[in-house]
Formats: C-alpha cells, structure tokens, sequence
C-alpha cells in the first residue's frame, strides 16, 4: 500500500535551503493554468490576499515580522524546543507566503458574545518563517485585528497583541515550507493522487481547538481517485481532498474527515462574558481527519 506522502520527521538533520514550490501546467487543468503566472504561482483571489476590512497579505506579514521582534527573547526557547534545534531569531523572515484561512463556522450564536470569541473562532492569517528557505516558526492570528497596524511599524508603541489570538510554535526540523502554500498542496496531491488539480486550493481554518497552524488545503481533483483511511480502514473515491499536516506536524500528506473521529465541540463558554454560544460548521471545515493510502497500490 502506497502511503499518499506521510513524512516522518527527524530533529538531528538540518536540510537544504528548499526553493519554493511552483506548479507545472501539466498538473492543473486548462483552465486554472490560467490562473498561474509565469514562475509557476498562482494568482490568487483579491479575498485570498486582501479580504475587506481585514488584516491583506502583505501586513500580515509586516505584523508576523513584528511580532518575532517583541516575542523572540521570551519565546526562542519554546520555539527551539518545538523545532528541534537552535531557532535563529534573528534571521527569521516570512516564507514563499502569508495564507489565509477563512472562517470554518457558518454562524456564532449567543448572547453575549465577546470581541474575543469573534477574533478566536474567525478567519486567521498563518505566516510561517524561514531561514535559508526552510520553516523555524510559524505564527498565526485573528485577520480582524486591523489595530495591530496602528503600532506594528512604530517601534515606539506596544503592540496589543493580546486582542489578536495570536499563536506560534517551533516547526520542527524537516518540515516542508511547501505545504503551508497552495502552489505545494498542488504539487503534492498531483505527485500523490495521480490527478490534475481543478481549483486554487482553499485554506479552511481548523475548527476549535484545533491549532490553525496545521494547515490543511482542499484540493479539488480533475477526477476522484480510491483511497483507504489508515485508521478507519474505510475505502471511498474522493473528487476533493485535504493536503497537508495532521495531528502534529509529523504527519502529512493527504488526508479526508475520518469517519470514526470526534465530532467537533460546537458549544463553548465566552472566555469574556462566560456566558454560552453555539457554532454551526461550514461544509467546507474538517475536524478529525485520517491520512489517506492509494486503494490500488
């Protein structure tokens, strides 16, 4: 059986400065060829990189910037420890890109609903940085946390980080910096899936508690391929599938919903108001998911 791209990790190697990904015609359909430019990057949406009234691609990366600035004397250790190896702070820059992931939930109902909860349960921006190429850290936060611009830049003002549910963990060492794009989701589910790929891969958040930063792309694939779900063992034919990280970032590949997972929490307590809410999912969100294996190899 063939695995659809599991990658175990090891901490002990410091790989190769890695180029970014770029997609060949060859595998996406006619019609999304159209959609790349010439060095093989798709152009993407204006709500992929400048959603109105948020936070666009570009501050987003400004705001990851900063915040490595403010936080590396308290949190290298933590990232190191996450990554395997010495996290070199100060060289640290955003990778190939900032992404978007939008807002997993069709509605959040309640009460009293804070600005809090919004911020947590809504779109984020994921920037992940490299040195030479290769991921270190990556860090994610609310895309509705356009005050952090007011002050990003201005390196005499505080930041009010705390308002943008922003997260960062060590990457660890051998960590693909293609996965956290759509040009390397593509890649990898035509090299895996032996399909061309139909649509620019969308970037859905993982629904809470989930971390946002195990990105996870759906891939619409020109024809359904049969896979077998390595833990539940079920077999089905999949015209779309996740291409990315699992539970951690030691798994990754291609993934679907597994259909013996938990079921998301959907019921939680404001962390302001502590009064409760409820959340629908989208169709497009996934909680827990199986690494897929090809049914015919």
């Amino acid at each position: 059986m063939l695995l659809l791209g599991l990658a175990v990790l090891g901490c002990g190697e410091q790989p190769a400065t890695e180029p970014p990904p770029r997609v060949m015609p060859s595998q996406v359909v006619p019609t999304l060829a159209a959609s790349l430019s010439p060095d093989g990057r798709f152009i993407l949406p204006a709500a992929a990189t400048n959603p109105p009234g948020e936070i666009s691609e570009s501050q987003a990366a400004s705001v990851a910037q900063r915040y490595v600035r403010d936080m590396a004397r308290s949190l290298t250790h933590s990232w190191s420890t996450d990554h395997g190896a010495d996290v070199e702070a100060n060289s640290l820059t955003p990778c190939d890109r900032a992404v978007y992931a939008t807002n997993p939930y069709a509605s959040l109902s309640g009460a009293k609903v804070s600005e809090v909860t919004v911020r947590t349960f809504g779109a984020h921006w994921i920037v992940p940085m490299c040195v030479g190429g290769q991921p270190q850290v990556v860090i994610s936060f609310s895309s509705l946390a356009v005050e952090l611009l007011e002050s990003v830049t201005a390196t005499d003002r505080i930041v009010p980080w705390s308002r943008a549910d922003v997260r960062s963990f060590g990457v660890p060492v051998g960590t693909s910096a293609a996965l956290f794009t759509p040009e390397g989701a593509t890649v990898r589910a035509f090299s895996s899936a032996s399909r061309r790929v139909s649509r620019i891969p969308e970037l859905v958040m993982n629904p809470m508690p989930h971390s946002p930063v195990l990105v996870r792309w759906r891939v619409e694939l020109e024809a359904p391929v049969a896979v077998r779900g390595m833990k539940s063992g079920a077999t089905r034919n999949l015209g779309n599938v996740l291409v990315g990280f699992g539970s951690t970032f030691k798994e990754s590949g291609l993934f679907d919903t597994d259909p013996k997972g938990e079921p998301p929490a959907l019921n939680w307590p404001d962390a302001v108001t502590k009064e409760p809410f409820t959340l629908v999912l989208t169709n497009r969100a996934a909680a827990s998911v199986e690494l897929l294996a090809r049914a015919d190899q």
